[in-house]
């Protein structure tokens, strides 16, 4: 019996993301004929990053650069600093050791001629960039510099631009709290929005200095979402139907409303440049509009054909509109919006790397008029466009690719998993929660405690339902969660499950218990065929193929006709899983199975990673609320487990909505 009933040996599940510490931004900055700004900056709260040691500051144009290092950052005397690092270790002295970890690092690199990386940096209209010097170190400033003539145009106390919007600042004492919030949002021409603790407010030019716009300090507009282009200011005025509105920035009235042009389930993101009247409507799935004359004309682009339905792009315009920038995981676009062409570059994916005493840099690129810049902790470079492979962007509905002869059709047979739904019903075989119906000595323990009961999927009610499926064919699969003193399951800081086991029994069974520890009382469930057994344009069994742009363009659309794009929640077994988050579940799985890297580096990689699949997934409900919030616990396993029916290489994965 042992040698059929497996056992899970390595209790899998995804680890406590943690938040990174000491972190240095690359910026770049297009200022068209006058060039590129490349500039570093760091808004860790636990201690400042010295910017001589770690900054950059320049001016590029065609090969040669300026050097604005002392415009951008600013002198402290010893005193300021040591009066920071004292506000903040008195404000983190119950924090976790490597917190203090790293302010000891911030204090030991303290000195005489020390000097401040901006926190974060704004480009404006011309030749215009805003500095905000808002972390520990007092007082902060707010500083607008000419980038061209290398001087500095208006500084100010950030105290004293609070007490003129109305906004109380932090008390004495208090260091970096939200309520002391300043983090910039939107910038056009003429005009910023910037967060002041809990409140957005808009300002405006007057000369050469930033003053609120009254109408945003009376009102506390509603608008949440705003971007700056040259002539107005952007909001959203309607999620639900995603309409946008051009306000003037210093009335706040509103002079043209528009709606995006293509449709969206959920609101989404919206770009523009501070020289330039066009805007870029990012929608979930890759889609992105690109309006004129605030809603005259437009035309819509999919950079990227390969994105979750879940998910927008990242863009950015260039000054004058005319280059976007897309950004994938690791790969970077670069799209001609005049010739509507695309061209890809390899991009470092995020640092997720943790060392509370090392300094982690986050790049930057950027489609400019000069090439693409690339911005890392060694220095600035450009590649030129007649160094890049160009290829028509696809432009969805308007036959802008060729077809392919549908050569995605040759991987729909290896593709297709066979899913069942796991709905409730008055009785029946398979059940959530309630008593196994096993034998006590084949519950599994956890420190000497049974594991409780998530579900049971009895095997031969799955035969019924989908005949040709790749499960055992008898007996009954059983899902457990390891559980606290208090009976619940045993979950981290993110609401990840510390320990699951699934168990595969062929029988006897037995009638299960009506009392004894239990989740719940048990539910029933019914089961039936699901239509969710194709992947989704983002899987990476899909990505494993290594199709072209059209080829996943066509296979988008063969999706879309069958109606088969959309994964809907609910419990469910076998198939693909609901994409909450990002479509990379397979992928964490082969990470921590140690199969690949995480995200899968290559063609090879992928390939491991798509060896794994979905084994159930099970909704958040009034028993159990999976991950951060309302969200799915996911069980996967590898192919080759499941082929020789072994359920000991279990990897669960919690994700929040």
């Amino acid at each position: 019996m042992d040698g059929i009933r497996e056992r899970a040996q390595d209790e899998v599940s995804f680890p406590i993301t943690r938040q990174r510490l000491m972190r240095v931004f690359q910026n770049l900055f297009d200022y068209g004929e006058k060039g590129i700004v490349a500039l570093t900056t760091s808004n860790s709260i636990y201690g400042p990053v010295p910017a001589a040691d770690y900054g950059q500051a320049m001016l590029w144009k065609e090969g040669k650069s300026v050097d604005l290092f002392e415009l951008c950052t600013r002198p402290v005397e010893m005193a300021a600093q040591r009066e920071a690092m004292a506000a903040l270790r008195s404000r983190l002295m119950r924090a976790a050791e490597r917190v203090h970890k790293q302010l000891d690092w911030a204090e030991a690199h303290m000195s005489e001629r020390y000097r401040e990386l901006p926190s974060y940096a704004r480009q404006m209209g011309g030749d215009l960039l805003l500095l905000f010097f808002v972390g520990a170190i007092t007082p902060r400033i707010w500083r607008l510099i000419d980038v061209a003539q290398r001087r500095v145009v208006w500084e100010s106390d950030s105290d004293e631009i609070r007490s003129a919007c109305g906004i109380a600042g932090t008390k004495p004492g208090q260091v970096s709290m939200l309520s002391d919030v300043q983090l910039p949002l939107a910038s056009g021409a003429d005009h910023l929005v910037v967060q002041l603790g809990m409140t957005r407010v808009v300002f405006v030019l007057d000369g050469e200095s930033l003053v609120p716009a009254e109408w945003s300090v009376k009102k506390r507009d509603d608008y949440t979402d705003k971007a700056g282009s040259k002539s107005s200011l952007i909001a959203r005025i309607d999620y639900a139907q995603n309409v946008f509105a051009a306000l003037d920035a210093r009335t706040g009235k509103t002079s043209k409303s528009f709606p995006a042009p293509s449709r969206s389930k959920k609101p989404s993101n919206f770009y523009s440049a501070p020289e330039s009247g066009r805007i870029a409507i990012s929608h979930r799935g890759g889609t992105v509009d690109i309006v004129d004359g605030f809603g005259d004309s437009h035309f819509t682009i999919r950079p990227f054909s390969q994105v979750p339905r879940t998910e927008a792009l990242r863009v950015r315009l260039a000054n004058d509109g005319d280059w976007l920038s897309a950004y994938g995981w690791d790969v970077f676009r670069a799209v001609d919006l005049t010739r509507r062409e695309v061209a890809e570059l390899p991009a470092p994916p995020p640092n997720l790397e943790d060392d509370p005493e090392r300094v982690l840099y986050d790049g930057d690129m950027l489609a400019t008029r000069y090439g693409v810049a690339f911005m890392d902790q060694s220095g600035l470079s450009v590649i030129p466009h007649s160094d890049l492979s160009w290829q028509p962007v696809i432009q969805p509905g308007r036959g802008a690719s060729k077809k392919s002869g549908a050569t995605y059709q040759r991987h729909l047979d290896q593709w297709r998993k066979p899913a069942l739904t796991l709905k409730p019903a008055k009785k029946g075989n398979s059940w959530l929660y309630g008593s196994p119906d096993l034998p006590e000595s084949e519950v599994p323990l956890r420190d000497g405690r049974p594991m409780q009961l998530l579900a049971r999927v009895d095997l031969e009610d799955v035969k019924a339902a989908r005949p040709e499926n790749p499960w055992p064919k008898h007996g009954a699969l059983y899902f457990f969660t390891a559980v606290d003193a208090e009976g619940a399951p045993l979950e981290d800081d993110l609401r990840n499950l510390n320990a699951t086991q699934v168990l595969w029994s062929p029988g006897p069974f037995i009638t299960p218990a009506d009392s004894g520890e239990r989740l719940a009382v048990k539910r029933p469930l019914k089961l039936a065929a699901h239509k969710a057994d194709m992947p989704d344009i983002s899987a990476v069994i899909v990505d494993a193929a290594m199709l072209s742009d059209a080829e996943l363009e066509e296979y988008r659309d063969w999706l879309e006709q069958r109606n088969l794009a959309d994964q809907p929640a609910g419990h469910r077994l076998g198939g693909y899983p609901t994409i909450l988050q990002n479509n990379d579940l397979e992928a964490q799985a082969a990470r921590f199975a140690d199969d690949a890297h995480y995200p899968p580096r290559d063609s090879a990689e992928k390939a491991a990673a798509s060896r794994w699949r979905l084994l159930l997934q099970l909704d958040s409900d009034d028993v159990c609320i999976w991950g951060t919030d309302s969200g799915v616990l996911y069980f996967l396993i590898h192919e080759d487990d499941l082929s020789r029916q072994n359920f000991s290489r279990i990897v669960s994965v919690c994700e929040g909505l």
